[in-house]
């Protein structure tokens, strides 16, 4: 199984505003691809993986990846995973069980979860998560078979080769995290193996809630593939 985590059914739960550095003199608040992806480095896989490429992206520096999360709290808590657009939010636990199960050297930076005052809304310690494997997997005109979500146009194009080659499906059930490197960055989502969402379902992580029905309800953010 694979399961792709968004913040879609937290959005009626939590608001939010990313609280970015200002960085040196001539550079964009934003990350650019001349910036992270330009420097995205190709791992040949031997043997080659049908239809599929895996890069890992460069080590950011503190200045871009140290943003501070100010959020607002209708229910519930704070979760312990937390995907944005150019940023993932991550507790310690979630920290410590990535680093266990993953060993591909993702960048985890200290942050700063807080209030409209500035004062910090949980006890736990957060991060911000440079996930560094993307893929490209290769459009081979294919139907998509039924989700249990509307997928993006993008992955249009890409999942349908996952759905109709058991060979590579097989291969990407293998990696923890992954998100995927077409056009651009499909940033909004997270894709998750079985084994580390299992480890993070025993460690009573928050905010990983499957869907029950399409689309899921309030408080689901975790679809499957």
């Amino acid at each position: 199984m694979i399961y792709r985590l968004s913040n879609f059914g937290l959005l009626r739960s939590i608001s939010f505003q990313l609280l970015r550095n200002i960085p040196p003199r001539g550079i964009g608040r934003s990350r650019t691809y001349s910036e992270y992806e330009h420097h995205f480095e190709e791992l040949i896989q031997e043997p080659l993986w049908p239809h599929c490429r895996i890069f890992k992206a460069p080590i950011l520096p503190e200045w871009r990846t140290k943003t501070d999360l100010e959020i607002k709290l209708f229910s519930g808590r704070m979760p312990d995973i937390f995907v944005l657009h150019e940023a993932i939010f991550v507790s310690e636990v979630v920290r410590l069980i990535i680093e266990d199960e993953d060993p591909f050297d993702h960048q985890f930076t200290g942050v700063k979860v807080v209030d409209k005052k500035r004062e910090k809304v949980d006890a736990r310690e957060f991060y911000t998560l440079n996930m560094r494997r993307y893929l490209r997997i290769d459009d081979l005109q294919k139907p998509l078979s039924t989700l249990d979500y509307s997928a993006t146009p993008d992955e249009k194009l890409y999942l349908p080769t996952i759905q109709h080659d058991n060979n590579l499906r097989r291969l990407i059930e293998t990696l923890p995290l992954w998100q995927h490197f077409g056009r651009h960055i499909d940033k909004e989502f997270l894709f998750i193996n079985e084994t580390l969402m299992n480890r993070l379902k025993s460690a009573d992580v928050y905010g990983i809630k499957e869907y029950s029905e399409y689309a899921g309800k309030k408080g689901e953010t975790v679809a499957h593939v």
